[in-house]
């Protein structure tokens, strides 16, 4: 049973680090546009970076000064300056994430509160663990992080597993590490890299899974181990949204065979990710204002 205190403690650490993670995000973003950094009058990064780490923790100064960029990244996309374009998505998309994770807040303490104790016992270990945290700071879609997202999928997968009597622990853990990968595919993974397309196959929603079992490789090499065959491994490696088997070029080195425990997690993923499709220009990043205009004019 996990006490009120340390669950209170969990969701601080991930606070902080959901804030830490913006801060580093927009340093990063200003850093690659040298006209903008340029613009806005910092020539030492220390200084860049210590602004950025005030302005972010007060609402109104944090509006301004993701409205300040935006307003002079519009103008160079209007003019097609190179880079523009691709940082004009980026800044709306970070501007977006970190008032989404922090709403998860009560959410995600009520969920591992109301975890059933038989799953928690499997899972505890890698939940809690730091290299699992930052999961926390990852916009997934709609409105939840991949943390919720993961944990979700576990949950469901290993009722399922139980019921028929399959791999449970193998689907508790391979749910929850799924989409493990280290980084916001809202930020790094889009059509437009600096203005140039990148190839299709090479997109995260193709590669991700084989990403994240890397990773898993990496982090938690007791639950996967040196075995090919390894069950939990095959779970993340060969999970793919089904909409994926649609495209006919679709990667072989992505297609392996599945297990049982692996078709119940990828059907778990598609139950827990349905929502995508109830505001799909949102999770594919249209907005055709910008959510940063939208709440500077909101504000007046």
């Amino acid at each position: 049973m996990l006490s009120a205190t340390f669950l209170d403690q969990f969701i601080q650490k991930g606070i902080d680090l959901i804030y830490a993670t913006e801060a580093a995000d927009l340093f990063k973003l200003i850093n690659r546009y040298e006209r903008l950094k340029s613009y806005l009058g910092f020539t030492d990064d220390t200084a860049l970076q210590q602004d950025i780490d005030r302005t972010i923790h007060h609402p109104n100064e944090r509006l301004s000064f993701y409205h300040k960029i935006d307003s002079f990244v519009k103008v160079d996309k209007r003019h097609r300056v190179r880079g523009a374009k691709a940082l004009h998505y980026r800044l709306n998309r970070l501007y977006e994430r970190t008032p989404i994770l922090l709403a998860e807040n009560d959410r995600i303490k009520k969920a591992i509160a109301e975890l059933p104790q038989d799953y928690l016992e499997i899972v505890e270990s890698t939940l809690f663990s730091d290299h699992f945290l930052p999961l926390r700071t990852f916009w997934h879609h709609q409105d939840i992080s991949t943390f919720t997202h993961v944990l979700d999928v576990s949950l469901r997968a290993y009722k399922v597993a139980k019921r028929l009597k399959l791999d449970y622990f193998a689907a508790a853990h391979g749910g929850l590490l799924h989409d493990y990968y280290k980084y916001d595919w809202h930020l790094e993974d889009v059509r437009l890299t600096d203005d140039r397309k990148i190839p299709f196959f090479d997109l995260h929603f193709f590669i991700h899974g084989p990403l994240a079992a890397e990773n898993v490789s990496e982090d938690f090499p007791h639950l996967v181990g040196p075995d090919p065959d390894c069950v939990i491994r095959n779970i993340i490696s060969s999970h793919i949204p089904i909409i994926a088997l649609l495209f006919w070029k679709y990667p072989r080195q992505v297609r392996c065979h599945q297990s049982w425990e692996a078709r119940v997690v990828s059907l778990c993923d598609m139950a827990s990710s349905f929502g995508i499709f109830k505001n799909p220009l949102k999770n594919i990043g249209i907005n055709f204002q910008g959510p940063i205009a939208r709440d500077f004019l909101k504000s007046k």
